[in-house]
C-alpha cells in the first residue's frame, strides 16, 4: 500500500454545480449557497472514498517502500489512471533515479484497480531502505474542465493532457441555459486530430464559432455518480443532524449504494 498519498495540482471545479444543486433541492434563493456548496463538495468526497475514483482529474503523488516483489504491478490508490507523469526511485547508494518510460505500461482501471506493469522480460530496479523508496506522479480522474478559443479551435486544459487519435467526450455543467459550444454533441465520441504547444491544448477537426455557456468537461463521470451525489445532497440538506430520531428506515443510503457499489474499485496492493 502507498505510505503517503497528495494531490499535486488539480482538481479544477467540481462535476455538480451550484445551479445543477439547487434546481434538484428545488431551492429558489441565494441564502443557503455556501452551505449546498459545502454539500457538494462533501458528496464529493463521499463518493471518492466510496469507489476510489476521481471525479475531476489531478495530478496525485504517491510513495511506496519498494517496487513490488515477484515483479508485480504497481497499484495506483485512484482510478481511472489516465497517465504516469514519472516514477522516482533511491536506487541502493541513495542516488535519486527516474525510470524510463521504456520499462512500464500503463492499464487504466476503468473496471478496476489502474496498474503501472512491467513490459516484458523487464524487471524493477532495487532500491535503498526508506519510506519514500518510490514516488510515482500520475494523473488520474474522469473529467477535465476545458476552454474553448475560437480563433484557433484549441481546447485547453490543465488536467489530463491528450494525444492525437485519443477518443473524448465533452459535457456542460451550469444553470438550464448552460450548453456546449454549438457544433459539440453531448454523448458523442470526438477525435483528437491535433495538439497545441503541449499535449494539454487540443483540437477535434471542428471550426469552433462559440464557447458555450457553463463550465465545459472534456471527458464524462458516471451519471450514477452524480445522481448519488444528488441524493446525498439532497439528504443532508433536509436533515443537517448526524442522527434523525425516531426514524429506522433508510432508503436513501440503500438507493445511494445502489448506485455507486456498481463502481467501488478493488485497490489491492
Amino acid at each position: 500500500m502507498p505510505q503517503t498519498v497528495n494531490v499535486t495540482t488539480g482538481p479544477d471545479g467540481l462535476p455538480l454545480s451550484l445551479n445543477e444543486a439547487k434546481q434538484h433541492l428545488r431551492v429558489t434563493v441565494d441564502d443557503d449557497n455556501r452551505y449546498i456548496e459545502s454539500l457538494i463538495a462533501a458528496a464529493v468526497v463521499w463518493i471518492e472514498n466510496f469507489t476510489a475514483r476521481a471525479l475531476i482529474t489531478r495530478t496525485l503523488g504517491f510513495s511506496i517502500l519498494s517496487f513490488p516483489a515477484d515483479d508485480k504491478p504497481i497499484i495506483c490508490p485512484r482510478v481511472p489512471l489516465r497517465k504516469v507523469e514519472s516514477i522516482k526511485y533511491y536506487d541502493t547508494a541513495g542516488v535519486l533515479q527516474t525510470l524510463a518510460t521504456t520499462e512500464y505500461e500503463v492499464f487504466a482501471g476503468e473496471g478496476g484497480a489502474g496498474e503501472i506493469r512491467l513490459k516484458p522480460d523487464k524487471s524493477w530496479p532495487s532500491v535503498q531502505d526508506r519510506r519514500d523508496a518510490v514516488t510515482v506522479s500520475a494523473i488520474v480522474g474522469y473529467a477535465t474542465k476545458i476552454d474553448a478559443t475560437t480563433a484557433t479551435d484549441l481546447l485547453s486544459t490543465s488536467g489530463h493532457p491528450y494525444a492525437i487519435g485519443d477518443k473524448v467526450r465533452f459535457y456542460v455543467s451550469g444553470d438550464q441555459t448552460a450548453q456546449l459550444p454549438k457544433l459539440v454533441k453531448a454523448n458523442f465520441d470526438y477525435t483528437v486530430a491535433t495538439t497545441g504547444f503541449t499535449t494539454s491544448a487540443f483540437t477535434i477537426g471542428l471550426d469552433l464559432t462559440d464557447v458555450g455557456s457553463g463550465d465545459l468537461y472534456a471527458g464524462e463521470v458516471p451519471r450514477p455518480l452524480l445522481s448519488a451525489m444528488l441524493l446525498l445532497i439532497s439528504h443532508w440538506y433536509q436533515h443537517r443532524e448526524s442522527v434523525v430520531v425516531g426514524i429506522t428506515n433508510q432508503p436513501l443510503a440503500q438507493a445511494a449504494d445502489a448506485l455507486v457499489w456498481p463502481y467501488r474499485a478493488r485497490i489491492f496492493a
